[in-house]
């Protein structure tokens, strides 16, 4: 798997329903799953543009860094109105 290209691993994972395991497997799949850019592919691809956000926020809140979150809405992902209106106080 080493002998990879690494833009085909990302796009491996990118595709991956969980990627918790993926991480444990060795140094280089560790330094993927951690790839802010990487996280934010993942989470438009499993949940969508419109719901990327509301789902990191509920399930994986502890990967949706500032980075994360630039790249998010950089690709796409749209903030739900709910979530900006609570972020403005």
């Amino acid at each position: 798997m080493n002998n990879l290209p690494i833009d085909l691993l990302i796009q491996i994972f990118i595709y991956v329903s969980d990627p918790a395991p993926w991480s444990h497997v060795n140094h280089l799949f560790r330094k993927i799953s951690r790839d802010p850019i990487t996280i934010a592919n993942w989470s438009l691809v499993r949940y969508g543009p419109w719901r990327a956000f509301d789902r990191m926020i509920g399930y994986h809140s502890r990967t949706l860094i500032p980075a994360v979150a630039k790249s998010m809405l950089i690709k796409g992902a749209r903030l739900p109105r709910y979530l900006v209106q609570n972020l403005r106080g």
